[in-house]
């Protein structure tokens, strides 16, 4: 889920503060070590792809909690993010109408 959360923020080229906030906390909670921030610091400057991420994923339940966190990470405001996010879901074979589910829950 971290490395589609870092792919997502990436997806415009620019990690915004509340981005990088999210990040961090999923982190944090997440109870990563140091070398686990190291980590983070190497999936930032080199970030996985949709197809890297979407071929680990062998449930849908596993690729509807991977498409939420990457929603989830992000803010929506950027054409690109709004890219990474249909073509994640899509890769991912998350049906619209469980990826407009997901959206109304985030929202609200």
């Amino acid at each position: 889920m971290l490395r589609a959360m870092v792919a997502a923020t990436l997806a415009d080229g620019v990690i915004d503060a509340g981005e990088r906030q999210r990040l961090d906390t999923a982190v944090a909670e997440a109870g990563i070590d140091r070398d686990g921030r190291a980590w983070l610091d190497r999936e930032l400057e080199n970030p996985a792809d949709i197809d890297e991420i979407a071929d680990a994923v062998n449930a849908p339940e596993a690729a509807a909690r991977i498409y939420a966190a990457a929603r989830l990470a992000i803010d929506l405001d950027t054409v690109q993010e709004r890219q990474f996010l249909k073509m994640l879901g899509e890769a991912l074979d998350v049906p619209p109408e469980a990826a407009a589910r997901i959206e109304r829950e985030l929202a609200g």
